[in-house]
């Protein structure tokens, strides 16, 4: 029974530490935001853009705007860099530019455009 015991108090410390330390890893994250000009024309271009630089690691959220060509990533800094996003999408043929952000990203814009449709 002494054994069993143990072997739970064990697995409840294992799991509570874990918990604690994606806790303290996501708080100390530094995550950023960059904007990055592309000439996509279509919504295959859109995808694979997109499909590319999701499969980076560290990127934790990307959006490529189809009105202006702008992809917007949301990236941990200490994993992966602006400079490797632009590498990247220009191995598969594209152009990409890092560009100054501005006041509304690119999904807040396409949102903006759809309510006014």
């Amino acid at each position: 029974m002494k054994q069993q015991l143990s072997k739970l108090f064990i697995t409840i410390v294992a799991i509570f530490l874990l918990f604690a330390f994606d806790s303290y890893a996501k708080e100390n994250a530094t995550t950023k935001e960059t904007q990055i000009q592309t000439n996509a024309f279509s919504y295959m271009c859109k995808d694979r853009i997109e499909n590319l630089i999701k499969e980076m690691k560290g990127v934790s959220d990307v959006y490529l705007s189809m009105d202006d060509k702008i992809l917007t990533v949301h990236y941990d800094e200490n994993l992966v860099k602006p400079n490797d996003m632009i590498i990247k999408i220009k191995d598969i043929g594209y152009e990409a530019t890092i560009i100054n952000k501005s006041n509304m990203n690119a999904e807040n814009k396409d949102q903006k455009n759809i309510q006014l449709n």
